[in-house]
């Protein structure tokens, strides 16, 4: 249809819109001229009327922006098709994006003679986008943080969204959670004790997309309890598009409150039955009863205590002193030991803690202790009952998971993330007091090989007499770790590179003379050390370790079995003490 307009017909129709435009004449295939814009396009480009005619994009646009309209004036030229480019240019209102549409103009025979364009300023369109991708952005970043599982679903039971957490949860991969509701529905009711409840709820829930659900607690066939939350998506017509479900692993929770009722019930049967230490005092904390379980976990007759002692005897006085002072700083006035141990029960607070209990013999256990105060009707302060929980066991639990957490099952040395800890704070301290510390890397040699050659088994035997015998060797104000495979780590405490060179030598004796058998078979061992000094400018292990690492790998190179030390990072003068084979 344009191409049956004539050039005044198109001026025309161009200054009949309000938005900018313009018309391109075709010179040949290279060269174009604005042969005509309208007075909204003169408006926002400021170009004036005297240009018109005369003007090739180079001419009034930086060279790398003229390029582009020339590059799609070209495209468009050649193609004979329609162009839609955005680009962005400095106008008289300042820098704006603009989206240019290019349509072809034809002569009778079909040539391409003019280009009719239009310009629309899609800065804010633009800058909206990327604000929604942004938004987009922090909403998935929130989702991936959240301790909760998130799924969005739609009113079809398509999944719009969902995060790594709810994956986990529900044991299930992303590509069974994007087959929506007819992949995840199943495999979810497979894990659940009530799976007809599941579904109820969930014919309630999309019958009504307004309702909320809070709460919703579901138990799963291996134990674990999910608590469901969900909300209906309801946009500005006030129509229901889908849900969002929050699912909330509440296990933890409910062991714990399933725990404290039963402790509580305990409590109760402790009472009747005497199990645990169970005494009272009177006002001045001198002892009016102790039961059976008192006499037979603490060592003393009832008749030797009550109305003879006093409860401290019970508790370590150096424990009590310690706390009472730490309790004098904290509220920046004196404490006393009545008041370290009944003063919140006084104040009718439930005070529950765990101390120190001394036997007769002189032995210590810790127990939980709670004290409440005792009332008569009136309300008048009689004294105070105890109950004390020995929690030997507990202790001893947490001391084995203590040692999961921070041991390597293996060489029974320190891993790396529990070392990495300690050598920080260590090495804080010795900054501080301006002490020195060094830190060896000790790799043994050709481990491989006795992998392939006598077995894993044989290797494992290798790793731990090793980690063991060098162990023995360092002072208790050392330690070591298994750093990775067949590495170890040692920080050298107060130790000068002198002492440090004496150490690390005497550690690649002591494996080389290793005596290690397997299988009927002596293996030889021997290691490579590499040696560096914690420097005052070092802000942390993760500057020094490099250092220890360069050494390690030069005794590498040179050989193996020797120790090589790189004392400064400038110089990276290089101190070596040769071992032979």
């Amino acid at each position: 249809m344009l191409s049956q307009l004539s050039g005044a017909d198109l001026e025309r129709l161009l200054d009949s819109i309000g938005a900018p435009a313009f018309i391109v004449g075709v010179a040949d295939e290279s060269r174009f001229i604005v042969i005509y814009a309208n007075e909204a396009f003169r408006s926002a480009t400021g170009l004036p009327p005297a240009r018109i005619g005369e003007t090739r994009p180079v001419e009034i646009l930086p060279l790398e922006q003229a390029e582009v309209f020339h590059r799609h004036y070209c495209q468009c030229s050649k193609t004979g098709e329609p162009t839609v480019f955005e680009t962005q240019l400095s106008l008289p209102v300042g820098e704006r994006w603009l989206r240019i549409t290019l349509k072809p103009v034809r002569d009778q025979d079909g040539s391409v003679v003019r280009l009719l364009g239009t310009m629309i300023d899609v800065t804010e369109e633009l800058h909206t986008r990327e604000r929604l991708a942004y938004q987009h952005l922090l909403l998935r970043v929130q989702q991936d943080m959240s301790p909760d599982g998130i799924m969005i679903e739609d009113h079809k039971g398509d999944v719009l969204n969902w995060n790594a957490k709810f994956c986990e949860l529900w044991e299930i991969s992303g590509d069974k959670v994007r087959e929506g509701r007819k992949g995840l529905l199943p495999h979810i009711l497979s894990r659940l004790v009530e799976p007809r409840s599941f579904v109820a709820m969930l014919d309630v829930a999309y019958r009504n997309l307004h309702a909320d659900i809070t709460g919703k607690e579901i138990e799963l066939k291996d134990g674990k309890v999910y608590q469901l939350f969900s909300h209906g998506l309801i946009d500005e017509h006030n129509l229901g598009r889908g849900r969002i479900w929050f699912v909330h692993d509440v296990t933890e929770s409910r062991i714990f409150q399933r725990r404290l009722s039963e402790a509580l019930a305990l409590q109760k049967a402790v009472l009747d039955s005497a199990h645990q230490i169970i005494l009272s005092a009177d006002s001045e904390c001198n002892i009016r009863s102790f039961n059976s379980a008192a006499e037979r976990l603490l060592g003393y007759k009832a008749k030797d205590l009550i109305g003879k002692e006093k409860v401290l005897i019970l508790h370590d006085p150096d424990e009590l002193e310690e706390r009472r002072a730490a309790r004098s700083e904290e509220l920046g006035r004196h404490v006393s030991v009545d008041e370290l141990l009944h003063g919140r029960a006084r104040e009718g607070t439930p005070y529950v803690e765990e101390w120190q209990y001394v036997r007769k013999d002189g032995s210590r256990f810790p127990v939980e202790l709670s004290i409440t105060q005792l009332k008569d009707d009136k309300g008048r302060h009689l004294g105070f009952l105890g109950i004390g929980t020995d929690i030997t066991e507990r202790r001893a639990t947490e001391r084995r998971l203590f040692e999961l957490a921070t041991t390597d099952s293996l060489t029974k040395l320190w891993n790396r993330r529990y070392f990495a800890e300690q050598a920080e704070k260590t090495l804080f301290r010795a900054k501080r007091y301006n002490e020195h510390a060094c830190i060896a890397m000790i790799d043994i040699d050709h481990f491989k090989r006795i992998n392939d050659t006598h077995g894993h088994a044989a290797g494992d035997v290798v790793l731990h007499q090793v980690a063991q015998a060098l162990n023995k060797m360092l002072r208790k104000s050392d330690f070591m770790c298994r750093w990775g495979g067949e590495e170890f780590a040692a920080l050298l405490v107060n130790t000068d590179p002198k002492e440090a060179l004496q150490i690390a030598e005497r550690m690649r004796l002591k494996v080389m003379q290793l005596a290690v058998h397997h299988g009927g078979v002596r293996i030889p061992v021997t290691a490579s050390i590499g040696l560096t000094e914690c420097l005052p400018g070092d802000p942390s292990l993760d500057a020094i370790l490099p250092r220890a690492d360069e050494a390690l790998y030069a005794a590498k190179a040179a050989g193996r079995n020797r120790v090589e030390a790189v004392w400064r990072v400038a110089e990276a003068a290089r101190e070596a003490v040769h071992g032979a084979w």
